[in-house]
């Protein structure tokens, strides 16, 4: 049965005066206004992870999770937000319309097109992480949200990539159960008895936050997977994943592909990141955390385990100290990264197209359609988010 949520009559953040455009590289940015009354204060602070997507021409935002409080390196909690904003066609000066609420708080799952709307997947929320899948529909005049359960996923999946290939969703990577994974499952909308279908597994480590597109090679969509990273494990080092892969769904079967660096030829992470085809031969990327700073932090706390499990409370305090540190740098010291890459699939190849600062964003949503996309919230440092929105046009 289709539910009816509530909407909230009346545009947030009327009286907003967009900023000129900026062009840096291949992209002009424009800033979109920001989602929430005036009276949300806490929202107002910015979110991450949030689900995003586009029906027809009206763009979608919804969900997401911040520290409003007490920042995260001061032990704040984290909070998990369920509303719905959608911005019409003809977005400058004007505002979000919140057209509802999600079914539950949520953040750290995917959003991906169905053919009247968008199939938000996995998360997680107050309760934890979540196998539940539904479908986003907007009334006939984009201001009301409709939602319709779709088939739950085998396990609880979050803080992974998916993409529509075709008549199927896939979603790949995050943690299964809790635990970082190399699992893929996907989904037939013309089946949609018949349940999610687990794929092969990728090759190698776990991919955590990783990032996704659907790109045709030799006549064919395939789910590209770029980056990610997952913590230590019992039998496992906490890795940073600097290669890429392309899964060809009629043999079922993983085939490595170029991995994107700079200039120097040194590989660059996008675990954390994200990506959306520009069309159907090639894909942008952006955000992402640096691999050194990252790996490093990783590491610290897999010693830091290691050091309560044996015992070693002198470490054990120093390394704790060490990660409370870590949290208090000013966002430029983490490196986030601030280039848009252009992975071409028939080159195999990966092209810098622009840097920005506004690029550099961990857990940012991101969609697009054609050249125009959308580029919004995520943090700029961990635990700090940040309520700037963009729009992005790629020439």
């Amino acid at each position: 049965m289709w539910r009816k949520t509530l909407m909230v009559l009346g545009l947030t953040a009327t009286s907003l005066t967009l900023q000129a455009q900026l062009r840096t590289g291949d992209i002009v940015w424009t800033p979109l206004p920001r989602t929430g009354a005036p009276a949300d204060t806490a929202y107002r602070k910015g979110v991450s992870a949030a689900f995003a997507g586009l029906i027809g021409d009206h763009l979608v935002l919804a969900g997401g999770c911040n520290f409003p409080d007490r920042p995260a390196a001061d032990g704040g909690a984290k909070r998990y937000y369920d509303d719905v904003y959608v911005l019409a066609p003809g977005t400058d000066g004007q505002a979000w319309i919140r057209a509802g609420h999600m079914p539950d708080a949520a953040a750290y799952g995917v959003a991906l097109p169905t053919d009247k709307g968008l199939a938000f997947i996995g998360g997680t929320g107050p309760d934890g992480p979540s196998a539940g899948a539904r479908e986003l529909r907007l009334s006939a005049d984009g201001r009301t949200a409709q939602w319709k359960d779709l088939p739950p996923l085998p396990v609880t999946v979050d803080n992974m990539a998916g993409a529509r290939l075709g008549r199927r969703l896939y979603v790949a990577g995050g943690n299964a159960d809790g635990t970082p994974s190399q699992r893929v499952f996907s989904l037939s909308l013309d089946s949609l008895t018949a349940g999610w279908r687990e794929e092969t597994s990728m090759p190698g480590e776990p991919r955590v936050q990783p990032v996704a597109a659907a790109l045709r090679h030799g006549g064919e969509m395939c789910l590209y997977v770029f980056g990610g990273f997952a913590a230590a494990a019992a039998d496992r080092a906490p890795s940073v994943s600097l290669t890429a892969l392309r899964y060809v769904p009629s043999a079922r079967r993983w085939e490595q592909v170029a991995a994107p660096t700079d200039e120097q030829g040194e590989a660059i992470a996008l675990g954390g990141g994200a990506g959306y085809a520009l069309g159907d031969t090639a894909a942008l990327c952006l955000g992402g955390v640096d691999k050194d700073i990252f790996l490093a932090a990783l590491r610290r706390e897999q010693r830091l385990a290691q050091a309560r499990a044996t015992g070693d409370d002198s470490l054990a305090a120093t390394l704790q100290a060490a990660g409370r540190d870590y949290m208090t740098h000013e966002p430029a010291w983490y490196r986030f990264n601030r280039r848009v890459l252009r992975y071409s699939a028939a080159a195999d190849h990966w092209t810098t197209v622009d840097r920005a600062d506004q690029a550099a964003r961990a857990g940012a949503a991101l969609t697009g359609k054609g050249t125009t996309f959308y580029y919004l919230g995520g943090e700029l440092k961990p635990g700090i988010r940040t309520p700037d929105l963009w729009r992005g046009q790629y020439r």
